[in-house]
């Protein structure tokens, strides 16, 4: 009877033992819990080193239970310092530049907090902070990539089929307006996005120009200077053909010249325009101008193509390049030093034209270190001109 009533007592005091070791180690687990969630991984390891209750202290169970939890502790900072800095690993080699704009301040900011981590995390913290730099780097080839990549677009967008430039061929100013505008607005707040937006300005000043200059064409009050020959008075602008319509009243029935507006000198182009009263102001230098820019644009092409780097003497001679920027130097002294927003892009894109056009010059007479100059000084200054935009 003594046996079983001091086995009974045994087993009551296990018991007893056995609810206290539960409900200490429910505490412990679920105070771990909060600091887990909180990621206060080294504060979760210190609570676990306090020594447990009375007689718990030597209990075999609670000690393997204690040991287990430091244990799951510090493998749950290295999962969660690990996926910190996978995340800046995947957007850096994906390229994804929004993910590593997110991934990059949480590791940074997870790294400073150091009393978070174990010490047993030191090298890993290490190997962390090592990504940082990394990613940094990594943000800056992405956005020059993305700033760059933009810039393709706006050169795409100018010499395109739609474009400003085949526009400008036809003379059709406010439809060259609406094509930058559509750029301007799918690259809203890039640098390029902007200066679309100041190219569609110059464009639509240009254009309110040319109805100002067909409407005194109809009233008979412009005269075409043409070479070797009598100015011709004009009459129409048909713009559906391309073409300005003499019309000789004088014969029976009366008889029509056409001149195509292709054909048109830039001096020729000048000279009408000296014939009208702007609307606005800048309105006739934009439109001289961006003519101008068209047409020094499709001159370098065809000169650039002429070129061979075997033959010193392609590109010289009859194959010299064959417009002069006689006419950006007489707009740039008509713009003078004047500060306005549109009077500074329309200068920086007279003067890129001017010094394309004296570096082909250059070329052309075989001037090599005056032509790299220009050239040079062209693309430092100048770098995402209207015409370096459509440069092949």
């Amino acid at each position: 009877e003594a046996e079983r009533q001091a086995q009974a007592a045994r087993t009551m005091v296990e018991a007893q033992l056995g609810e206290r070791r539960q409900a200490f180690l429910a505490g412990v687990q679920q105070g771990l819990s909060k600091q887990l969630a909180a990621g206060q991984f080294r504060a979760a390891l210190q609570s676990l080193a306090s020594a447990p209750p009375g007689e718990l202290r030597q209990d075999r169970e609670v000690v393997e239970a204690l040991a287990k939890l430091q244990n799951d502790v510090e493998a749950a900072a290295r999962t969660a310092l690990a996926e910190l800095g996978a995340a800046v690993d995947k957007a850096r080699t994906t390229g994804d530049e929004a993910a590593l704009q997110i991934a990059m301040p949480a590791l940074e900011d997870a790294l400073a907090k150091a009393d978070r981590w174990p010490l047993s995390l030191a090298g890993e913290l290490e190997q962390q902070r090592a990504k940082i730099d990394a990613g940094k780097s990594a943000l800056v080839t992405m956005r020059l990539d993305r700033t760059e990549s933009v810039w393709r677009q706006y050169s795409a967008a100018l010499g395109g089929d739609a474009g400003v430039l085949p526009l400008l061929r036809a003379v059709d100013f406010r439809a060259a307006a609406a094509s930058a505008e559509r750029f301007a607005a799918s690259a809203a707040d890039t640098p390029a996005g902007t200066r679309a937006k100041a190219l569609q300005d110059l464009l639509l000043g240009a254009a309110a120009f040319a109805d100002t200059l067909e409407q005194a064409i109809q009233q008979g009050k412009v005269a075409l200077p043409m070479p070797g020959a009598a100015p011709l008075t004009l009459h129409r602008w048909d713009k559906a053909a391309g073409q300005f319509v003499h019309v000789d009243d004088a014969k029976k029935p009366a008889k029509e010249t056409t001149v195509p507006v292709a054909d048109l000198s830039l001096e020729q182009w000048l000279a009408l325009a000296e014939q009208v009263t702007p609307p606005a102001a800048l309105g006739r230098e934009s439109f001289v101008g961006l003519l101008a820019l068209a047409q020094h644009v499709d001159a370098a092409r065809a000169y650039l193509t002429r070129l061979r780097a075997d033959d010193d003497l392609s590109g010289t001679g009859a194959g010299r390049f064959p417009v002069r920027s006689v006419v950006f130097e007489i707009l740039l002294r008509r713009l003078g030093n004047e500060d306005q927003p549109a009077t500074s892009t329309l200068r920086a894109e007279l003067r890129a034209g001017q010094l394309l056009s004296a570096g082909l010059q250059a070329l052309s007479e075989r001037r090599s270190q005056v032509a790299a100059a220009r050239l040079e000084q062209l693309l430092q200054e100048h770098p995402h001109s209207f015409v370096v935009a459509l440069l092949p």
